[in-house]
């Protein structure tokens, strides 16, 4: 269950890092598919 911060009046900003062994362009574009496919991410 997702709760709506605006509804219980808390904002929050979450910045991560991910750190790979992977550096091909090929392993990027997964990745940047597979997280654009999550609507709680904003950006990449």
């Amino acid at each position: 269950m997702l709760v709506d911060p605006k509804k219980i009046n808390i904002g929050l900003t979450v910045f991560i890092s991910v750190r790979t062994n992977e550096h091909d362009p090929e392993w990027l574009d997964d990745f940047a598919n597979a997280i654009s496919a999550m609507p709680e991410i904003q950006g990449v």
